[in-house]
């Protein structure tokens, strides 16, 4: 993001209201389809601080002024009911839907709220994720709820830029806890639109791609205190970090989600990558292989209990001249994202907010290699299996 007022460079390419803008405005209903797409949150510059602390105090005029620009899709009265309908909704059922592991629930379910009472910007992110929730849930409503989502994840956003301006470490967490919110809010794309139809579904998944990115590298610092905080749960049971180091290079696949052949398909891609890449590139694609294997490995052991983490985790661990790839929609990264999307198929199983993404980017996937013989051939062993994955 260039952050060039009135309008950024990224929300004029998508489309959607800038928070930049001094005329930003939430549409009413109908929603317009465009908005979806991308969260009204300057993607984050990775600027990452020299130290883990932060000036003080912060300037709540910021989130403020950035507030006055935003209008609510409702009346005033309307909007307290409804934030009293998607905070029960939230507490009661979306909350239980973001994660499999008990532990990681309570803190969705308890911590979450808790700390947001005192950190409205955490609140009004957890509101837009129940907003897209009932999107899903109620399609006859969808247009309603997508408005108050949309509402909800732009002020939200205003108030957390307000608060990176300074802060002390008691709001680290809930920093990290509106990050994740708003990964979640973003990547529930497909599952919160009409007929869970992206246009472009490339596109879109690098705007996934660069939001974590974006957010990893801004708050990585705080990692460490959050990791001590109540929100230590998710951090640990998403993604095992250096246990992950003692997990069998090729763990048994039986009784999980993965194709039982997944290991010996792997060696195939990476040979095949190696042989056909020219010399320059394959250090890249070598790393991105060892990356998805990783997160293959962690999917294992899981069993049939993977956690989103673990899948979104080798989005921020590829290098940046794979997305340059992507973005270019060259024909080995293509290949890549289309193995990648076994992991994003087997996620659709239990995760609602997860529905739709892997189907839709084989079918971009398949038609941007169409007649490239070498290439389709090897679209055939993904195809088959996120097909049988996906509902």
């Amino acid at each position: 993001c260039d952050e060039k007022a009135p309008v950024c460079f990224n929300c004029e390419r998508h489309g959607v209201p800038c928070s930049l803008s001094s005329t930003n405005s939430v549409p009413g209903t109908p929603h317009d389809g465009k908005s979806l797409r991308q969260p009204h949150l300057s993607p984050l510059a990775p600027r990452p601080p020299a130290e883990t602390s932060f000036p003080s105090p912060a300037d709540s005029s910021l989130a403020n002024a950035d507030r006055e620009h935003v209008t609510p899709p409702f009346p005033a009265e309307v909007m307290s009911q409804r934030a009293l309908e998607l905070m029960h909704h939230y507490c009661t059922i979306t909350a239980d839907t973001l994660a499999i592991r008990q532990d990681m629930c309570h803190v969705y379910r308890i911590s979450f709220p808790r700390v947001g009472y005192r950190h409205p910007f955490l609140m009004h992110g957890l509101l837009s994720l129940a907003a897209g929730h009932k999107a899903y849930l109620s399609p006859a409503s969808r247009s309603t709820y997508l408005a108050l989502g949309d509402y909800y994840q732009t002020i939200g956003s205003a108030e957390f830029r307000a608060a990176m301006q300074g802060m002390e470490k008691d709001i680290y967490p809930a920093l990290w806890g509106f990050s994740g919110a708003l990964i979640l809010y973003l990547y529930s794309l497909p599952a919160r639109s009409g007929n869970s139809h992206l246009e472009d579904p490339i596109a879109c998944f690098l705007d996934v791609i660069g939001l974590m990115r974006g957010l990893k590298t801004t708050l990585n610092p705080i990692i460490s205190v959050v990791l001590r905080s109540e929100f230590s749960p998710i951090i640990h049971g998403t993604y095992p970090g250096e246990q992950s180091a003692s997990i069998a290079r090729e763990p048994c696949l039986e009784d999980t989600l993965l194709p039982p052949d997944t290991w010996q398909v792997m060696v195939q891609l990476r040979r095949f990558l190696e042989s056909d890449l020219p010399s320059a590139s394959r250090e890249p694609y070598s790393k991105a292989l060892d990356h998805m294997e990783e997160c293959l490995r962690c999917c294992a052991v899981s069993g049939m209990h993977v956690e989103v983490g673990i899948t979104l985790a080798w989005m921020y661990l590829i290098e940046d001249s794979i997305i340059v790839d992507i973005q270019a929609r060259q024909a080995h990264a293509m290949l890549l994202v289309a193995y990648y999307s076994i992991l994003l198929a087997v996620l659709e199983k239990s995760f609602w907010h997860a529905r739709g993404w892997a189907k839709q980017l084989m079918d971009q996937i398949s038609a941007s290699l169409r007649g490239q013989a070498r290439f389709v051939s090897l679209l055939e062993w993904p195809r088959h299996h996120v097909d049988s994955l996906c509902f």
